[in-house]
């Protein structure tokens, strides 16, 4: 191990954000452009930043790689220690699966101190990944990625407190953006179904799920408010009625089910009303 391996206290992961046309959009730029400011907080001397993001549908270039390439270009004179890409995701739990991947395979931390780590995305992003650790830790992003280094005997420390990570503001203010970041709001439920078929939770399902079904109620509430297409409106009515349907007493199979059909249209919900899938 290298006496800059061991100098290495802080990680700084950067969550990726889907290409367009193989370009950035202005979330993703906004989460490199961030950068310049955010790393003012850090022993540069000190710091690791690991880009994520691989290729996803319809690009042919990395996430990861275009966000490196519009960071090299930012007007900051030092940059840290180490600059890692993890260009083979194509998700959020795969950005922090792989994440701790490279770090681990890297050999380049010292296992005998714990690793501060720190996010940097879009705010609605960060709050709901934070969100979802603090309702169902069983499936949290943050529980896996510290279980699965310190398997490895890699310690991490990850602040729960939001505020310390980057949370950079969610460019679109708009009607569009609203819709979407709604549509965002019932992640949370379908991570309470994955968890539900996966058998991740050993408390009252009672409890696990009260929160995320009101959230997912708020959430479809406002879409049937906004949305004036009726084909997609039947897919919001659709998903009410798995919410609704999906109490604690229902089978597994049933959920298992329910969730392929959660997944497949709120999946195209996304990719339909993110601002930046047109652009």
């Amino acid at each position: 191990m290298t006496r800059q391996s061991k100098s290495i206290h802080s990680v700084i992961i950067v969550l990726g954000k889907r290409l367009v046309c193989n370009q950035l959009t202005l979330e993703g730029q906004g989460r490199v452009d961030y950068l310049a400011d955010y790393l003012q907080r850090f022993d540069l001397a000190q710091t690791a930043l690991i880009f994520c993001g691989g290729v996803t549908s319809g690009q042919t270039d990395a996430e990861a790689k275009a966000m490196y390439t519009r960071f090299q270009q930012l007007p900051i004179d030092a940059k840290p220690a180490l600059v890692m890409l993890e260009p083979d995701s194509t998700n959020t739990v795969e950005n922090v699966e792989n994440a701790a991947l490279k770090m681990i395979n890297s050999n380049r931390f010292n296992i005998d101190e714990c690793l501060n780590v720190f996010f940097v995305s879009n705010d609605y992003h960060l709050e709901r990944i934070f969100q979802i650790q603090t309702l169902m830790d069983e499936q949290g992003l943050l529980k896996v990625l510290r279980d699965r280094c310190l398997k490895a005997g890699l310690c991490l420390n990850i602040s729960p407190d939001l505020f310390a990570h980057g949370l950079v503001p969610y460019p679109h203010k708009n009607d569009a953006g609203m819709r979407f970041l709604a549509i965002d709001e019932l992640t949370v439920y379908r991570v309470y179904l994955e968890g539900v078929v996966q058998g991740a939770f050993n408390r009252s399902l009672a409890e696990v799920r009260a929160e995320p079904y009101c959230i997912a109620k708020r959430a479809l509430e406002k879409l049937a408010k906004s949305l004036e297409c009726q084909h997609d409106l039947a897919l919001v009515n659709e998903l009410s009625k798995i919410v609704e349907s999906t109490t604690e007493q229902c089978p597994v199979e049933t959920v298992r089910t329910q969730l392929a059909r959660f997944h497949q249209i709120l999946t195209g919900l996304n990719r339909k009303y993110d601002p930046e899938s047109a652009q």
